[in-house]
């Protein structure tokens, strides 16, 4: 009983310290994607609704901290398959951050970077999956399914 408490205690101290780095991580992905071809990164953090706390351009919303956010904007209409890759970046800077991570880290510290290994993937998969969140906006999957629709459609 012991043992499943402690392994209890270290999964969820893995999901209050990982899992908002590994959002920030997501979002950052996507504004590096946004940068390269030209846009303007107005602010990164995490959260819903009205800011609870803002520094500089980050922010972090009162609700739904389970979620991240970006707010860009672009000067000219961005073609349909560079939108496509602003909302798989996210999703890609997990992978790579997780795989270099799991590939290059020292063995004697694993245990202190599995979570971070675990919640990148898992992040960068359930971001693709289409859906829209409660507050009504749409996950990255379900945006990049609406613009191959758009594709295909033209």
């Amino acid at each position: 009983m012991v043992v499943i408490f402690n392994n209890f205690l270290v999964y969820i101290t893995y999901f209050v310290i990982y899992y908002p780095f590994v959002i920030i991580i997501h979002e950052f992905g996507h504004a590096i994607f946004i940068k390269i071809f030209g846009g303007k990164v107005n602010y990164i953090g995490f959260g819903e609704g009205d800011t609870w706390l803002e520094y500089k351009k980050f922010r972090i919303g009162k609700n739904d901290w389970l979620t991240g956010q970006i707010n860009f904007d672009f000067e000219n209409k961005v073609p349909t398959q560079k939108m496509i890759l602003i909302y798989c970046g996210g999703s890609l800077i997990n992978f790579i951050s997780a795989t270099l991570i799991w590939i290059f880290g020292n063995e004697e510290w694993a245990n202190l970077y599995r979570g971070f290994i675990i919640y990148s993937y898992l992040i960068g998969i359930a971001s693709l999956v289409p859906f829209k969140y409660n507050s009504g906006s749409k996950s990255d999957g379900l945006m990049i399914l609406s613009l191959i629709k758009s594709i295909v459609r033209t």
